[in-house]
């Protein structure tokens, strides 16, 4: 049985975006790669700054903008060679109370209490797959769901060797 590589993702195309090379190339050398996005949830009916996370992208408030995001994603980890391909079920930064941009940066809100079922959850992920590696973002840039996607690997994961790659696009914007 190969080795399995897990590929922790806290939105639908981190991972792609920061470390595509590395997944398939290791996938090409015959590791069973998985991929794991975190934030994945369809919020029926959003409104004020999760919205306008939507429309500013061209997409009216009809489209269920997160099933079209994990369509593309699939497709794209398709292309990269994933084994299998994982959705947590849970909701973005700004369904979560962070209203603006300049929130998804800044600290993290006292009410934001999604980190011990993101804990819960990516401890279970991994007693599934019991990867011999994971990939998991360093949180550069400082947003507010790598974070939190850290937070849980550091206390759900300890023993699990990692590689901590580089968040792609927060790391091209200050180096």
């Amino acid at each position: 049985m190969p080795s399995t590589a897990l590929f922790i993702s806290p939105h639908l195309d981190d991972v792609a975006f920061s470390c595509g090379g590395t997944f398939c190339t290791l996938a090409q050398a015959g590791w069973q790669c998985v991929l794991l996005t975190v934030f994945t949830r369809s919020v029926p009916n959003p409104t004020g700054f999760a919205l306008a996370c939507q429309t500013d992208k061209g997409l009216g408030p009809e489209v269920d903008y997160m099933a079209l995001r994990r369509h593309e994603d699939a497709e794209a980890a398709r292309h990269l060679g994933a084994a299998t391909v994982r959705y947590l079920d849970l909701p973005e930064a700004p369904h979560r109370g962070y209203h603006s941009a300049p929130a998804l940066f800044a600290d993290l809100l006292p009410t934001d209490n999604i980190l011990p079922k993101l804990t819960t959850q990516l401890a279970a992920e991994l007693a599934r797959w019991q990867p011999a590696v994971l990939f998991a973002p360093q949180g550069l840039g400082g947003h507010v769901d790598h974070r939190r996607v850290m937070q849980a690997v550091l206390a759900a994961a300890p023993a699990v060797p990692a590689v901590w790659y580089r968040d792609t696009p927060y790391v091209l914007r200050d180096p």
